[in-house]
């Protein structure tokens, strides 16, 4: 029996009573969402970044947003990203950060992630280096690390993982942490703070930092990263994680565990990322009528437009998880596909992840 509105109120009233708790967000529902609490149904988790997909009720407006702007659900709180997570080409911005802005078509206002004025990049390196361009005359070369409790600003705490790159811009320290700010693509964004003053700049990851010492048709080997080439595809993987052999036309790759796989296909007819979704989708029901697509997203890896689905396939009567990821460009295409049985898939998935992020297209 549901009690009425009246009568559920008045149980809140009550002395000790427990209120009502939210339930689990999930696919399919119709929460409140953002500054304004507008209606919008969840689309789909991206179970790499945490973010959902949400597409407002009034007006059809499609955002990424972070947990915190499900008001109605309750929706596990995004985890602190590994320093790793750094790694990588960001497009700076000065200014951005959250601000209002309205859809000129339906009227409808959501506090949306900007990025104002551009900037030159920065890149963030494994072996714990940095190359911030300031102008056409000067670039920055220096080291970062993770930043001590000691130097964090104030608020610090609430924003994760912190590093700290030391005589960046103006000669100063500067820190530099995840933004977690709704966006109508679902980048991934950073902030970065001088350490000692206000000075702002924001980011979005336009590319994977390639191991240094990469040569172009090459490959090499740092402690953890190993980076392999063939025509116009750079694969960026962790060798402590996986062994790489070649095939005819791509890579194989097996886990140390010997419990994820991973093939990369590489084709020179395949130019939109889209289209070579389309074609690998139907090659594998053709395999398998009862495939399922668990979530599919279009995002931009490594400065590519990509496609990145999750699947769930059975293969000769056996069912495996499948994470794949299509590409394409001028020069030709890649499908990289890993895959595990559903039991070691949960402890795989982060590797399978940042395989397919290392993945890039020149």
């Amino acid at each position: 029996m549901q009690l009425a509105p009246a009568l559920l109120l008045t149980a809140w009233l009550v002395p000790g009573a427990t209120p009502p708790q939210d339930p689990p967000c999930a696919i399919g529902m119709v929460v409140r969402a953002g500054a304004l609490n507008y209606d919008a149904k969840i689309l789909e988790l991206n179970p790499v970044t945490g973010l959902y997909k949400v597409q407002y009720v009034r007006g059809g407006d499609i955002e990424w947003v972070p947990p915190k702007d499900l008001k109605t659900c309750k929706a596990p709180a995004i985890a602190s990203v590994p320093t790793t997570w750094f790694h990588g080409v960001w497009q700076l911005n000065v200014g951005g950060g959250g601000a209002w802005q309205q859809n000129a078509s339906t009227g409808s206002w959501h506090v949306t992630g900007l990025d104002s004025a551009g900037a030159p990049p920065i890149r963030i390196a494994a072996d714990g280096t940095f190359e911030w361009v300031i102008n056409n005359a000067k670039t920055i070369r220096g080291r970062w690390r993770a930043a001590q409790t000691a130097e964090l600003k104030y608020g610090y705490d609430k924003k994760g993982t912190a590093i700290l790159l030391e005589k960046g811009e103006d000669d100063a320290n500067w820190l530099v942490t995840r933004e977690l700010v709704s966006t109508a693509t679902g980048r991934d964004r950073i902030l970065l703070e001088r350490a000692d003053l206000g000075t702002t700049y924001r980011g979005n990851r336009i590319g994977a930092a390639a191991p240094a010492g990469l040569k172009p048709g090459g490959s090499t080997t740092s402690t953890t990263s190993t980076s392999i080439t063939k025509g116009n595809v750079v694969l960026n993987y962790d060798a402590t994680k996986w062994d790489a052999s070649a095939t005819p036309n791509g890579f194989r790759l097996m886990t140390k565990d010997q419990r994820g796989f991973a093939f990369l296909i590489i084709d020179p007819d395949q130019h939109s990322a889209t289209a070579f979704a389309a074609e690998g989708l139907k090659t594998m029901r053709a395999g398998d009528p009862t495939l399922k697509v668990i979530a599919q997203q279009q995002r931009t890896v490594s400065g590519t437009d990509a496609v990145v689905m999750r699947l769930d396939v059975t293969v000769a009567g056996s069912p495996y998880a499948y994470m794949a990821v299509f590409e394409g460009n001028a020069r030709g295409g890649a499908e990289l596909v890993t895959y595990t049985t559903p039991e070691y898939y949960p402890g795989h998935e982060k590797d399978f992840a940042a395989l397919i992020n290392g993945l890039q297209l020149k």
